[in-house]
């Protein structure tokens, strides 16, 4: 029926109407840019022409099995781009986080070191009491060194404590 560039674009309606889907030809299109042009402008679809800047090299779009290829090709780099922007922001997510993590486990290591700290002076002074009512009541240094766990150094100068106080 058509002999021009235009039989491409006929052919392309007629299977739109027809199956609702285009599967490309393999006939070579002479006026490339212009086919491309006029089926960007009936569809109001911008990546016809879009595939025909795409091109790197001239030549490269020789008919629509080409346009097409170029089309897949232009949404996946699409698709890839907005992939790896999501993946970057998902990463500087991450990143905050577990700066986040990292600083609320460090306050918390602190405020363990510090309530060790303070078991550890309230034991040393709950065992230095004991060993205190043990002196008062007269059993013998080594006894209180033994039962408080304190050193006999320590348990020395509590009992010249309590010896100076009787």
């Amino acid at each position: 029926m058509f002999k021009s560039d235009f039989r491409i674009v006929a052919d392309y309606f007629v299977q739109i109407r027809k199956t609702g889907q285009y599967k490309g030809t393999t006939d070579t299109i002479k006026h490339i840019y212009d086919t491309l042009k006029l089926l960007s402008v009936m569809k109001n679809d911008d990546r016809y022409i879009q595939a025909y800047y795409y091109t790197k090299v001239k030549g490269e779009i020789r008919n629509m099995c080409d346009v097409l290829d170029r089309i897949e090709k232009i949404g996946a780099d699409k698709k890839e781009k907005e992939m790896r922007a999501v993946l970057a922001q998902k990463d500087k997510e991450i990143a905050r986080k577990d700066k986040e993590i990292k600083a609320t486990l460090a306050q918390k290591d602190k405020e363990i070191a510090r309530i060790n700290k303070n078991n550890a002076r309230q034991e040393t002074d709950m065992r230095e009491s004991f060993a205190k009512k043990m002196l008062a009541s007269g059993i013998s240094q080594a006894q209180v060194v033994e039962c408080s766990g304190l050193s006999k150094t320590r348990v020395a100068k509590l009992a010249k404590i309590i010896a100076a106080v009787i």
